[in-house]
Order: C-alpha cells, then sequence, then structure tokens
C-alpha cells in the first residue's frame, strides 16, 4: 500500500499525496491553493493544474483530491481536455468597456470620443460595472432598455447609448463572448417644434456686438450649416464670381476632418452672405472665420448666441435658430422635402420627413382657423 500512496503532513494538514500511475497533489509552499500533477498519454507528459473545469483556482485539499480523480476518469474515458482547466478571468464590465474604448478610441472623431466617454461613466458603468460581461443576458439588456424610457429619454438618445453597448459586444466576440439580443428602437423621426422665423432671429443676432460673431451666426443660417462645417470654411471654398460654396470639411471639437456624410456639398452663395464676406475675403488657404488669430470657436458662437437670445427672450439654441430654424421656416412654406433634403445635404429622406410633419402642422394650424360652417342636406 505505501508503494501506491505517499502521504506527508504538518500540524495534522496535508501538504503532499502521491498516487503511482494517478498523480499528486501539492500544496503550494507560502501561497495560498493547490496544484494537481497527473501524467498526460496523448502528450507524454506530466500535466500540473492549478484550477477546475470553472476556472477557479484549486484552494483546498478535498478540492484538490476531487479534481484529481476525475482528472484521471476522464482521462481513462479519453474526454480529457487540458483547456477546461486553465484559469478563466472574470471580465467585469466596468474594466472591460474601458479597456475596449481606449484601445479603439482612434476609430472615433473628437465629439464621438467625447459623447462615448460621457455615455461610458455616465451611464453604462454605474448601471452594469461589477457584472461580468459573460453574464449580461438579452433580459438584463430590455430591462436596461425600459428603464432608459421610463427616464423620458427620447428614441435617438437611448439608441446612442445602446450602440456603444453593440459596438463593445461586437468586439467582445474575440474572448468567446457571445452578444446579447438587443431590443429594436423605434427610429421614427421627431417632430422639429423648436424653430423661429428669420425675423426673429434677426433680433437675436442684432444684440451680438461683434460683427465676426454676427456674421459667423447667419452664414450658418442663410447657408444652412452646421457650426463645425461653418468653422471649417477656407476662402478657397468660396467662388464669390459664380456665387457658389463648397463644403468638404468640418471641425469636430479642435480637429479638422470630413464632413458628417463624407461628401463634398456644393451650395448657392446666399447674396447677403457674399455680402459681407466679399470685402475681407482672404488668402485661399486660410479660415473664414477666426478669432484671436486661431480658426473660429463653436463654444464661443455658442455663448454670444445665448447671451444675446436671453436679452430678447428667445429661448432657442444655436442649432435651432440656425440650420434647424432655416428648415423648419422652408417646410412651414411648402417648399419641396426633397429640395430641403438636398440643401440640408441628407443622405436619405427619412432623415428629412421631420420637417415634412412641420408642413402639416402650419397647415393645420391654418386650416384650424377657418370658421365652421354647418352643411344642410338636401331632402
Amino acid at each position: 500500500m505505501n508503494n501506491l500512496l505517499t502521504l506527508k503532513y504538518q500540524d495534522d494538514m496535508p501538504l503532499l499525496m502521491e498516487i503511482r500511475g494517478k498523480g499528486s497533489i501539492r500544496k503550494r509552499y507560502k501561497k495560498d491553493g493547490w496544484d494537481v500533477s497527473v501524467y498526460y498519454p496523448t502528450t507524454k507528459k506530466m500535466l500540473f493544474l492549478r484550477y477546475d473545469r470553472q476556472g477557479e483556482r484549486i484552494s483546498s485539499y478535498d478540492k484538490a483530491l476531487r479534481v484529481l480523480m476525475e482528472v484521471n476518469t476522464r482521462i481513462k474515458e479519453k474526454i480529457f481536455d487540458p483547456a477546461l482547466y486553465q484559469k478563466v478571468s472574470r471580465l467585469r464590465f466596468d474594466t472591460a468597456i474601458i479597456d475596449w474604448f481606449e484601445k479603439h478610441i482612434e476609430r472615433y472623431s473628437p465629439k464621438s470620443r467625447r459623447d462615448y466617454r460621457n455615455r461610458i461613466n455616465k451611464i453604462l458603468i454605474p448601471k452594469f460595472q461589477h457584472n461580468d460581461i459573460r453574464e449580461l443576458s438579452s433580459g438584463m439588456i430590455d430591462d436596461f432598455y425600459h428603464e432608459l424610457l421610463e427616464q423620458d429619454k427620447n428614441p435617438k438618445t437611448i439608441d446612442n447609448i445602446l450602440s456603444v453597448l453593440k459596438a463593445f459586444f461586437r468586439d467582445m466576440k474575440v474572448h468567446g463572448v457571445e452578444p446579447p439580443i438587443f431590443p429594436e428602437v423605434s427610429k421614427s423621426p421627431e417632430i422639429a417644434r423648436s424653430w423661429c422665423d428669420f425675423e426673429t432671429f434677426i433680433s437675436v443676432v442684432n444684440e451680438i456686438p461683434a460683427q465676426m460673431d454676427r456674421e459667423f451666426i447667419i452664414t450658418c443660417r442663410l447657408e444652412w450649416l452646421r457650426p463645425g462645417e461653418c468653422r471649417a470654411l477656407m476662402w478657397k471654398d468660396i467662388d464669390f464670381e459664380n456665387d457658389v460654396l463648397i463644403v468638404q470639411r468640418a471641425f469636430s471639437l479642435t480637429e479638422l476632418k470630413h464632413t458628417k456624410t463624407h461628401r463634398v456639398a456644393y451650395k448657392h452663395l446666399h447674396s447677403t452672405v457674399g455680402g459681407f464676406l466679399f470685402p475681407r475675403r482672404g488668402l485661399p488657404d486660410a479660415f473664414v472665420f477666426t478669432r484671436k488669430g486661431k480658426s473660429y470657436s463653436e463654444s464661443w458662437a455658442r455663448k454670444q448666441w445665448n447671451e444675446a437670445a436671453k436679452k430678447v427672450e428667445v429661448k432657442l439654441c444655436l442649432y435651432e435658430a440656425t440650420r434647424h430654424s432655416a428648415a423648419s421656416e422652408a417646410a412651414s412654406s411648402h417648399k419641396s422635402i426633397y429640395v430641403i433634403k438636398e440643401c440640408l445635404g441628407h443622405e436619405s429622406i427619412e432623415a428629412t420627413q421631420r420637417y415634412a410633419k412641420v408642413d402639416m402642422e402650419a397647415k393645420r394650424s391654418v386650416m384650424e382657423g377657418e370658421k365652421v360652417v354647418k352643411i344642410r342636406r338636401k331632402n
């Protein structure tokens, strides 16, 4: 019997057990945990195991003995797989999503990086921080979706939040993580309610003290430009002779990039815009709008607009009062939705449909104002 089994004890605790032909279990010196060693005929080598089939550390003598017996049985039945006895690190959501974001940060524009970071740190991590990403089920994602709905977040905001999770799980497939099923978010366009006519717009602009600030904001409105596109305009983009304005780049925070649609847009140069830009035209590669010798700041424009709007009690942000209001005013004047689409530079008509609803609201307000007449039936 002694030739088959060897035991060593210290303070009545086993330190080593060897079973001839079966293997051994050993207490690691000055460390927690046990090691199991077995002879594996397939490789004709000894295997040293420190983890059970659940990927957890073998922490006790009894557990080590169970693993040794289990491994020998599976070897005998020729179903033993050493890969099942490896450490499986716990992929905690908070550390995993931060590592993922830092690894793939170059995919996104500076503004998108800021938005992604805010969604991760302020919404996703507080919700899922201690969860193992392999345990995030479709049901948990669905519950999270309904929580966002209860917070009265609009569909576009919810879709943006869930898109971060989708991108994250798409890249986690390399770790063997099966992505959960995400709920369908309604993408119906929102009704554009907040806008102002040109007269109201000018009443705000007249309260802005600096000429450069007024010109920038008026250009955004009359040329239907996003602030980032207007900031990126260079003098070589303006053809005064043919009244053409070319939009081929945009600022994302402080980084100059391609436009949102990745396309070059040719716009008609409005006579008002051409009138105040022509006298101060500069070098071809110089920016049209500058402040203190640098490219113009969108945050500065927003500040000037907000202060002026407060004076005349107009509750609209800069984007709503410029590009957004220009399209809304055109729709309320019954301009073709397809012409509005081209002026906005939308890739699909679906993105422009919100302005069609503005047109319907304008028609409804006119028709509801008509007198109601009772029509008598002829006998």
